[in-house]
């Protein structure tokens, strides 16, 4: 039985914070401050499309999010398209061709030609895209929803690029940059179309100056290149000079109206995350290979996202239902969030065009998981809160701790699969035996089965103080959460 739906946050304890706009906390930047309380942002989400594919029911579909209390979606702004030919099959991020179909920031010209049918005049703005955009805003504020609005995405090859309405053949003013490769979009090379990706940025930021539940990453995949690439060095230019740009465009507003930036960490595993970009306050990564380097820069004092990865419900590869299990995502989603990450947003494939509110047996099964984690850290203070590395115990550790108040524990067993993209959860029976310090005191104790949330065992612990052995866990089998919260008499 899932349980319903809980909010994902807590208020701030003696902190009075009047932001207009979600901000990293201050005395915690690895939360964030949205609507007077501290939050981690946690979701299972649609594939992107849903400001820019007019035939996805978008109220629908934050219904659905709120219904699961639900706390963030991931959008992208429309500088980037893709079609049902693409390795992610149908999703909303593939509307049909045309006006009718397909919204971006650009007014639609008379010329008739490029990959819609009809050329975008990038030098007039379409008042309809803004109005949706705003509303989108307003109807996920109105549910307790932040959004994420991601204003480019790499190209990954030169299909892709041809459908971008910044492609030199889709619009009246492309012959600028005519030859420009898809793997340069995301570099400086053409002075042109930097303007135009600057213009776009500065007109999507100010519209939404007063909106206060959105953030801005700027790119995303952007790269996927060692650091030392010369790729790598041009577009992290390229990530100064758009991030820039949202700083400028929001200079004249009060500092708690400004709007958090975000940057997609997307360098080779083995090269840990690259140069920070000056004005962001949260880092994301992609993939299991990526969720380790990503916790490893918890000293940053940035927050840190983990929001793109476990593909629910894929229609085009039913496989990976089998080798990306819904409990590999699960596990995932605990170790990032109760090791120190705070966003979390998976790819859920379930929402489409005709099922907005994305509802299957395997959709239904894995917002479940996420609804035990959000009801798991529900239960903490998380202000106070910091990653803990002190802990030990057979299987993986995740922790996040207050000394002598409150610890979050998360101990998983698993293997690898192909190129460390996903877990393979052990299918053997354990038991956990903790023993780490802890100050004297009276504790309460339990120990939560990660599936949905349920105790699995309470008890008392009266310490002394120095080392404490907590004992044998229940018996589980890949995956087990522990709450210990320090007795207020």
């Amino acid at each position: 039985m899932r349980a319903p739906g809980f909010a994902i946050g807590l208020l701030i304890c003696g902190l009075a914070v009047a932001a207009a706009a979600i901000q990293p906390h201050p005395e915690n930047p690895h939360y964030f401050v949205f609507k007077g309380k501290t939050v981690a942002l946690i979701t299972s989400a649609e594939h992107y499309g849903s400001v820019l594919n007019l035939r996805f029911d978008d109220v629908a579909y934050l219904d659905e999010l709120k219904r699961n209390g639900f706390n963030l979606t991931r959008t992208f702004s429309g500088t980037y398209r893709e079609t049902g030919s693409s390795g992610h099959g149908p999703s909303p991020l593939s509307p049909g061709r045309g006006p009718e179909e397909f919204i971006t920031p650009w007014a639609w010209s008379a010329e008739s030609g490029g990959y819609e049918g009809r050329k975008f005049d990038l030098d007039k703005w379409n008042p309809a895209y803004f109005a949706r955009l705003k509303k989108f805003l307003r109807d996920a504020d109105e549910r307790g929803v932040v959004v994420e609005l991601v204003l480019f995405c790499r190209m990954y090859d030169e299909q892709r690029w041809t459908e971008s309405p910044m492609h030199p053949n889709n619009n009246l003013q492309g012959a600028a940059w005519k030859g420009l490769k898809a793997e340069r979009f995301l570099a400086s090379d053409s002075a042109e179309l930097l303007a135009r990706q600057k213009a776009v940025t500065r007109k999507i930021v100010t519209e939404l100056r007063d909106a206060p539940n959105v953030y801005f990453e700027i790119a995303n995949e952007p790269a996927q290149r060692t650091v030392q690439s010369e790729f790598a060095k041009a577009n992290h230019a390229w990530h100064e000079a758009i991030a820039a740009e949202i700083l400028d465009a929001e200079k004249g507003l009060a500092a708690g109206a400004r709007h958090m930036i975000a940057y997609n960490s997307d360098y080779a595993a083995s090269e840990g995350m690259g140069p920070l970009v000056k004005g962001a306050s949260v880092i994301n990564f992609h993939y299991l290979n990526r969720l380790r380097p990503a916790l490893a820069a918890y000293d940053l004092g940035k927050a840190l996202g983990y929001d793109e990865t476990r593909w629910v419900a894929h229609p085009k590869r039913p496989e990976y239902r089998n080798t990306m299990s819904n409990a590999a995502g699960r596990i995932e989603a605990w170790e990032f969030l109760v090791g120190g990450g705070s966003v979390y947003s998976n790819l859920n494939h379930a929402y489409q065009v005709g099922n907005p509110a994305g509802r299957n047996s395997e959709s239904e099964e894995f917002k479940g998981y996420l609804q035990a984690l959000a009801k798991f850290l529900a239960g903490f203070d998380l202000t106070r809160m910091r990653r803990d590395t002190s802990m030990g115990a057979a299987g993986e550790v995740s922790a996040i701790s207050e000394p002598g108040r409150q610890y979050a524990l998360y101990i998983h067993h698993s293997g690898y699969g192909m190129q460390q993209r996903w877990y393979e959860p052990s299918t053997e029976s354990h038991r956990a035996a903790l023993k780490f310090t802890l100050p004297a005191g009276r504790y309460a104790v339990e120990w939560i089965e990660p599936l949905d949330g349920r105790v699995l065992r309470a008890e008392k612990l009266d310490h002394k103080g120095g080392m404490a052995e907590l004992g044998e866990s229940p018996e589980y089998r890949a995956d087990i959460a522990l709450r210990i919260l320090r007795a207020q008499n």
